[in-house]
């Protein structure tokens, strides 16, 4: 997600007045986090992982691991082989 921002000109005589909206890359409160996952073996890439329970936004439980090189973080398939053994070890 880049952290753009945005402007628009608004038209008024004599001045054009800019107005600047900041682009979140957050996600919303009203819905999941994860929208593609990844199931392929990457578990020697990844240095931490989060794991967010189903709550009212979101029924599902995400699994969402950080990269170690590029700090990116990104969402993992919880029914791959792999994934409930790494987030065991690594909430452990």
């Amino acid at each position: 997600c880049s952290k753009a921002l945005k402007y628009f000109v608004l038209p008024i005589q004599p001045l054009n007045v800019y107005f600047s909206v900041s682009v979140s890359c957050r996600p919303s409160p009203l819905r999941c986090r994860c929208v593609q996952k990844v199931g392929r073996r990457i578990e020697r890439f990844i240095s931490k992982i989060k794991l967010y329970p189903p709550s009212s936004s979101c029924n599902r439980v995400e699994v969402i691991a950080t990269l170690k090189t590029s700090g990116q973080e990104i969402c993992l398939e919880l029914s791959a082989p792999w994934v409930p053994n790494k987030v065991t070890d690594n909430l452990l």
